[in-house]
Order: structure tokens, then C-alpha cells, then sequence
């Protein structure tokens, strides 16, 4: 099969209908800011889809030095041997009253519906590099959940290839 084909075949999978539940999903939490137990909730959510496509899935810790103790910043990957692909977006929202309603359609149910959707679909597909699926969280209080991914993957020496990160 052509690249052109597979990349045809690829795109004709996406479904609107997935995209919104996925946001609706998101939503339902009211609130996803940071430091709620409803943000924890909506994490969970999406660990628990990435796990029921197969894929290899977990939170990593934050240093508490930086970030509050018990947050956690989830990364999900499929991966594969060789260079990696990211698909990223995050799921914290935040608002006038914060803690309170925060359902961030927006900024980012919509970012992370497409992660999900591009996660549900190229999962069955093999690949000669890592696709990695994150989903950060804390990046409305200054991107901490990227930036920490990113001194990771510097310190790790991996070698990212390609990034896409949706919002």
C-alpha cells in the first residue's frame, strides 16, 4: 500500500461523533483545574481509555520540589523501537472561579479529544518509531507538565523526531 493510501485510510477514520463524546466526557467534570479532585477524575478518565486501547499507560510524578505533592502528570505512549513522535495536548482547564466550573472545552477537552481520537486510530498501526500520546497536566500554571516531559526526554537523550500538540 502507498503512504498516500495509509495516510487516506488513516484520515477517513476519524469520527466526529468520538471527538465529541471524548469533549463531553471532558466536560462533565465541571472543573479540571490543577489543584481539584475533579482534575485527578478527568485524569483517570483518560488513562483509563488509553489502557482500554492496549496501549502502555501511567502517570509520572512531578518532583514535589516544583509542583505540589501527589500531582501527577500522565504520559501515555505506544511504543515502538527508534526515534519518537509526540501527539500531546492537556486536560486542565481554569476559569474566573476555578475550582468551582472550569469544563475547558476549549482549552483543552478539544486538544485532548483529538489526542484520544489520533491514539484510537493509530493504534493498530505498526510503526518503525514511538508514537507517544500525552496528555499534561498543570500547563495553566506555566506548562510544568510539558516542561518537565521535556527535561526528561533531554536528559533520556531521546531523540524527538516529530511534535504536534493540539489545542
Amino acid at each position: 500500500m502507498r503512504a498516500n493510501d495509509v495516510i487516506a485510510s488513516i484520515v477517513s477514520q476519524v469520527s466526529r461523533a468520538s471527538l465529541r463524546s471524548y469533549v463531553q466526557g471532558l466536560q462533565s467534570f465541571e472543573t479540571r483545574y490543577t489543584t481539584t479532585a475533579n482534575c485527578d477524575a478527568a485524569g483517570q478518565f483518560i488513562l483509563s481509555f488509553f489502557q482500554s486501547l492496549g496501549l502502555e499507560a501511567g502517570f509520572s510524578r512531578l518532583p514535589s520540589a516544583a509542583y505540589p505533592p501527589g500531582m501527577w502528570s500522565p504520559k501515555y505512549k505506544g511504543d515502538r523501537p527508534g526515534d519518537v513522535v509526540i501527539i500531546c495536548g492537556h486536560y486542565d482547564s481554569t476559569s474566573g472561579e476555578p475550582t468551582v466550573l472550569a469544563p475547558g472545552a476549549d482549552d483543552n477537552a478539544s486538544g485532548v479529544a483529538a489526542v484520544m481520537e489520533a491514539a484510537r486510530i493509530l493504534a493498530g498501526y505498526p510503526f518503525d518509531f514511538t508514537v507517544r500520546f500525552i496528555a499534561f497536566f498543570r500547563e495553566e500554571q506555566g506548562l510544568y507538565g510539558s516542561h518537565y516531559h521535556s527535561a526528561v526526554a533531554r536528559e533520556g537523550s531521546e531523540r524527538i523526531i516529530g511534535s504536534s500538540t493540539l489545542t
